[in-house]
């Protein structure tokens, strides 16, 4: 039976249980992929495939699972500091918490979330173990707040004189290489020339 005609006789409340227990698995699944490649690259074990004798761990992963190493970094990251985090706000927003905030700060930002949902909790009169989620931008506005700022490199202006003087040594530089160039030629030849002489020499 296709799960759509399953799903058709049930209520929303056992349909969502059902999504939910997915969920659950597929994290608890990723987080034992994770786990397994950790102990992989702690025990470079998986150099026993001989296909990968003498490749790297991030070659490995890459090619064995097409799953690239920063991607598995931060993953394995955050499943293994803050994996508490990773079942509240999933595993995508730890990882871009990790990115985007310093050691410092990225406590900081689960603290003021973990308060954010107490809050709500309180005003929708729930208990701990009714689960209150947080909309995707007021989790953005969190991280954005403890974020690493930015540096923005100005961008240097010239002047027209500046850029005329700087176009005239380029030709002139130009123009250099072009006459180096030229000698090197003529050298050339004169070397070809000196060769077939010698040749010459040498038949005779």
């Amino acid at each position: 039976m296709a799960i759509q005609d399953l799903l058709e006789k049930k209520s929303i409340e056992q349909i969502e249980t059902i999504a939910e227990s997915a969920l659950k698995e597929s994290v608890e699944n990723r987080v034992k992929f994770i786990s397994v490649l950790y102990f992989l690259e702690r025990t470079k074990r998986f150099r026993e495939n001989k296909q990968f004798k003498n490749e790297t761990f991030k070659n490995y992963i890459t090619i064995k699972y097409l799953l690239p190493y920063e991607r598995y970094y931060q993953e394995r990251l955050a499943y293994v500091k803050t994996p508490k985090e990773v079942e509240t706000y999933g595993i995508g927003n730890v990882v871009k918490v990790n990115k985007q905030c310093s050691p410092l700060e990225a406590p900081k930002v689960f603290e003021e979330l973990n308060r954010k949902v107490k809050e709500k909790q309180k005003k929708q009169k729930v208990t701990d173990s009714q689960p209150v989620v947080l909309a995707q931008p007021e989790i953005d506005a969190v991280i954005k707040k403890h974020a690493r700022p930015k540096i923005e490199i100005p961008q240097k202006v010239y002047t027209y004189a500046q850029l005329e003087r700087m176009y005239q040594k380029t030709c002139e530089e130009n123009k250099r290489l072009l006459k180096k160039l030229e000698e090197l030629k003529a050298r050339e030849e004169k070397l070809k020339g000196a060769l077939l002489i010698l040749k010459e020499d040498k038949a005779a």
